[in-house]
């Protein structure tokens, strides 16, 4: 990575040293839980801290019941609630100070009216608070060279950067690489891009 990516608004997105997973369930099924496990599978150095409404622990880490119940910002927190709870999400997130928010849940606009209205809510709330949205409706990030995969579920490592809109496309492309012995750098899911836009991603990876 060259000096100067250090210094990118986006950095502490793709470097993060702290990660919340609000929504993180107990059940090895569930993404969020997927996500705790993967995370310690690639050796992230970083804190992780679960969001869970119960209290209970998830891929054995203790959890907090809201994110205003744990004393640090954290760089990234990752939304796996169900639609109708993001916006609560978001405003926890500004309140404690977080960074950025990816938020892995859809029925936003993709969905129509009802959904681009909700999603806008989640554009106001996070514009005034300083905090920036990844997706919603995406596939969440992952980045080699930090050990952060917040897909939960492995990929190779190499020397490609990749953006796109569609977690598909990644799987997709995953199998190709696979079959050519190449691998990710890092990659993003977009999503929806109600807030940060794939120009903005491209100008830091570059």
């Amino acid at each position: 990575m060259n000096i100067g990516a250090r210094f990118h608004y986006l950095h502490s997105l793709f470097h993060p040293r702290s990660i919340a997973i609000v929504g993180a369930s107990s059940d090895p099924a569930k993404v969020g839980n997927r996500i705790s496990r993967q995370l310690q599978a690639e050796g992230f150095t970083g804190r992780i801290v679960p969001v869970n409404r119960r209290g209970e622990a998830v891929a054995g880490i203790a959890s907090v019941k809201s994110l205003r119940d744990h004393p640090e910002a954290v760089d990234v927190a990752v939304i796996t609630t169900a639609t109708e709870q993001v916006a609560d999400g978001i405003r926890d997130c500004v309140a404690t100070g977080a960074k950025f928010a990816i938020v892995h849940t859809a029925g936003f606009a993709e969905v129509g009216p009802a959904g681009k209205a909700l999603e806008q809510e989640l554009v106001d709330i996070a514009r005034d608070g300083g905090l920036r949205i990844v997706g919603p409706n995406c596939m969440q990030m992952y980045n080699a060279g930090a050990r952060v995969n917040l897909v939960g579920t492995p990929f190779p490592s190499g020397h490609i950067a990749m953006i796109s809109q569609s977690g598909n496309l990644i799987r997709a492309v995953t199998e190709d690489f696979l079959a050519a012995e190449l691998g990710f750098s890092s990659f993003i899911t977009v999503g929806n891009q109600a807030d940060l836009k794939i120009h903005e991603y491209l100008d830091y990876l570059k």
